[in-house]
């Protein structure tokens, strides 16, 4: 480690001395260091000593420093004066400090905190390298893995303020966000495409795991193929990852949704009579074009967890309007080396949380597709509930809305409502719980909101009024 470039004992000491001068500016330098930022022992102790006593609100005197450093112990049962080197050494430093720092400014202050965090942020970087470089050249049986690992590392390291704000800072924060809705400018939220839906989950999808989950043949997979070419209309990319159906059939339901004709029309358009083939012909050739330059990324290559966040991370750097990650579905994704000799609970878990802390450091949405297990069908009523997600302790954790999908006439083909299908939001961490309806016709794999399918005002495709 180049020492010269990342170490200044000489700011820490000023630092110091200032904070000992002038106690009341402690808590401006703790808005931005922390204990363990700074690279000598002895002052990374006396600072979080100094630290203490403002935080208490107690005088920051020599006496008061001595006695928090003689009377506080450390795990190892070493008092915090020994770490500091003993008693002399705290007076010398207590002395050479406050000298150093005659003259100096809050503002300063401040100034020499942020560049003290930059130097230990240098330091994390550096040893963080060192580190991924020796595990990098050891054989490796999962490199998904090792990748995902190294990305999420870069991501720890936070070369910013502290978090942990005082409560006026973070309202400043919250007010500045009203402010924009108010402007009409849009706050971090993505768009499910449907405005009832968007209305319910408090915006639309938020940065986090978000989970939809229903019985198989449902819809699932049709209904967010639906959100995800609503909102490219709107400029908003995403990358859909298919465990179970390739992209060329997933480019196909895309592809006829959009042109409004049954999926084989496009697959098998001879078997229709000329007139009715022609038809089709041409609107799918009208659809082509709209379709090929939305922001929407397909990828069909079974992965674990890791090669999956992997792909969306390269996706939102190819594509800066890449923003939401949709899984189809939990269930069918891979084990990887940390999950291979755990039970489906704890691989289960393990991806959940995996996934949540991913959106947290992304900043993308991701929406988890989820089959669930079979003890709704044994139910009078068959709309879903919480406790039909497949090991739903960790999933009902982990994500902050689940969604399930219902099609009474799946059920009942003599249903009062043909062609409806409810999106219940069970679970909603930022807004509220209810059902929306949709409009459903999956000949086309398509889902329309029922005002849009009363007004014929229909979404992106070639042959909305």
């Amino acid at each position: 480690m180049s020492e010269k470039h990342t170490i200044n004992l000489d700011l820490e000491r000023i630092l110091l001395g200032a904070l000992i001068a002038h106690p009341k500016w402690t808590h401006s330098a703790s808005t931005w260091l922390e204990p363990h930022h700074l690279w000598c022992e002895a002052h990374r102790v006396i600072f979080g000593a100094l630290v203490g006593l403002a935080e208490r609100g107690k005088d920051a005197s020599m006496a008061s420093l001595i006695e928090v450093l003689r009377c506080e112990e450390r795990e190892d049962g070493r008092t915090l004066i020994s770490v500091a080197g003993g008693w002399d050494a705290v007076t010398r430093l207590h002395n050479e400090a406050r000298s150093r720092a005659i003259g100096i400014t809050i503002e300063q202050i401040e100034i020499h905190a942020q560049r003290l965090r930059e130097l230990a942020t240098q330091r994390d970087i550096e040893a963080m390298l060192t580190e991924l470089r020796h595990e990098a050249s050891q054989p490796c049986a999962n490199v998904s893995a090792l990748l995902e690992r190294a990305q999420s590392r870069i991501l720890t390291i936070q070369p910013s303020q502290t978090t942990t704000p005082h409560i006026s800072t973070s309202l400043q924060g919250v007010y500045a966000m009203h402010e924009a809705a108010l402007d009409g400018r849009s706050p971090p939220l993505f768009t499910t495409g449907f405005a009832d839906l968007d209305r319910i989950l408090g915006g639309g999808w938020r940065p986090v795991l978000n989970v939809i989950g229903g019985r198989p043949s449902m819809g699932k997979t049709a209904l967010v193929g639906n959100m995800r070419r609503r909102a490219a209309h709107k400029g908003e990319g995403s990358l859909f990852c298919t465990l179970e159906q390739s992209t060329r059939t997933i480019t196909t339901r895309d592809l006829a949704a959009e042109a409004r004709v049954p999926t084989r029309a496009i697959t098998h358009p001879l078997s229709y009579r000329d007139d009715v083939q022609l038809a089709q012909a041409d609107r799918i050739a009208r659809a082509l074009g709209p379709l090929s330059s939305l922001p929407i990324y397909t990828q069909d290559t079974p992965g674990n967890v890791y090669t999956i966040t992997a792909a969306m991370r390269s996706a939102m750097v190819k594509d800066p309007r890449v923003h939401t990650l949709y899984i189809d579905h939990l269930e069918l994704i891979a084990r990887c080396a940390e999950t291979r000799k755990l039970d489906k609970r704890l691989h289960l878990e393990h991806i959940t949380a995996h996934l949540a802390t991913f959106a947290r450091t992304t900043g993308c949405a991701v929406v988890l597709l989820s089959q669930l297990n079979r003890g709704v069908e044994q139910r009078a009523n068959k709309r879903p509930t919480l406790s039909d997600l497949r090991e739903s302790g960790a999933t009902e954790q982990d994500a902050r809305t689940v969604s399930f999908i219902y099609r009474d006439e799946y059920y009942n083909p003599d249903t009062e409502c043909p062609g409806e299908t409810e999106v219940i939001v069970a679970k909603n961490n930022e807004g509220e719980t209810g059902t929306v309806t949709l409009h459903s016709n999956l000949e086309f794999m398509r889902f329309d909101s029922m005002a849009d399918e009363r007004t014929h005002n229909l979404y992106g495709g070639v042959h909305d009024a």
